[in-house]
This record gives C-alpha cells, structure tokens and sequence, in this order.
C-alpha cells in the first residue's frame, strides 16, 4: 500500500538518525487522545516562532528563522543559509520568492497539509485522515492526509512531537511540486521555540 510506504519512508529519514529504543505503533482510542492533544497545543497557540534546519530528500540543507500568527492567519519561512529565499503565507496563498532572482510564484494554501496551522480553530479530525501513529521514545509521530485528496502520495505530512513537554519539533513533506523549485520531500526540524510572544504584522509585509 502506498500510504504504508510513505510512512516506513518517512520514519527511516526522520528518525533513525536520532532516537533509539522500542517503537510502538499506536491504534484506536490511543489515536483519538493523542489527536485532542495536538488540536489542543495548536489551539492553544496564537503565535510561534523557532529556527528551523530543511533537509532535502537529496541531503542538502537549509536553516533560517519560522514564524507563525493565527490572528489575522500568516505565516513565513526567511531561509539565511543559503539566503536564497523566502515563503509567505497569507490571504490564502502561499508565495514563493526567489531572493536572487527576484522572481515569485504563488499557490493556495489549500494545497498544502499544513493549511490547518492557520484555521482559527483546529480540527484536524474534521480536514485530515490519520494514516499511521507510532511513539518511539519520548517522540510521538503522526501521519496525515488530506482527506479530499485523491492522490495518496500528494499530500501527506509526518508532525512530529516532543512528549515531555508536548510540543512540535518538526515535520516531514510529501506532495506533488512539480510547479515549484522544491525537493520533495523535505524535513524541517524545529529548535528554540517561543510561543505566544508578540509578533508584529510588518514581519509578513511584502512579497505580493
């Protein structure tokens, strides 16, 4: 089955590297509490900032600064190494902006299976069907597609979860970018997050 594929992928790039130790597949009344858990930190968060490190599937990597605000709903990736580009969502869309180029290109954000960062309230049982939950360790990964989508490699995200404390540490990109300049899929690791401190709306200005 495809949707076991990508998971198996997904675990032996995400985490072999870093954790060690029992793995334990999660089902049932198991998923539906880990599932209120997650809704409930996003619900909880009207901002988030972190730096983050991107790893393409081809091993290159990127790092730079993520920022989040639910309320008006925006969001921005500033890549510094290498300072090559920049994403901005906002108003629905998501831009693509080529720092040394100075070109764009913009999608939906509907397309992407991290749209529901954004809702103001989340409901991810509502928009995303889970595929696979595993706990290894303190880490707890849960695989989703977007429920609409027909295709079952375009789509699918890994979020991966720190569980003492209970927060978001990264996650993992498969979906069809044939129209964007992007290796897929891509692996982003979340480092020193601050939550709910004020961010500035001129931090998602331009790029329009």
């Amino acid at each position: 089955m495809v949707t076991k594929k990508i998971f198996i992928i997904c675990l032996a790039l995400f985490f072999i590297p870093f954790v060690s130790g029992a793995e334990k597949e999660i089902s049932g009344a198991d998923v539906q509490k880990y599932l209120k858990q997650v809704e409930q930190f996003f619900n909880n968060i009207s901002t988030f900032k972190s730096d983050f490190i991107e790893i393409s599937s081809k091993g290159w990597q990127s790092s730079g600064s993520f920022c989040m605000k639910r309320q008006p709903a925006m969001l921005k990736m500033d890549y510094t190494i290498p300072p090559t580009k920049i994403i901005i969502v906002k108003n629905n869309k998501v831009i693509y902006y080529d720092k040394e180029l100075k070109e764009k290109s913009v999608t939906s954000v509907y397309s992407s299976p991290l749209a529901f960062f954004l809702d103001p309230k989340v409901n991810i049982r509502e928009n995303l069907e889970v595929i696979s939950c595993l706990k290894m360790n303190s880490m707890l990964v849960m695989v989703f597609r977007k429920k609409d989508d027909k295709d079952e490699e375009n789509g699918v995200v890994a979020l991966i979860f720190s569980l003492k404390p209970f927060q978001l540490t990264g996650w993992e990109i498969y979906r069809n970018s044939a129209q964007m300049d992007i290796e897929i899929p891509i692996r982003v690791y979340l480092k020193e997050q601050k939550i709910n401190q004020k961010i500035s709306d001129d931090e998602f200005k331009g790029y329009d």
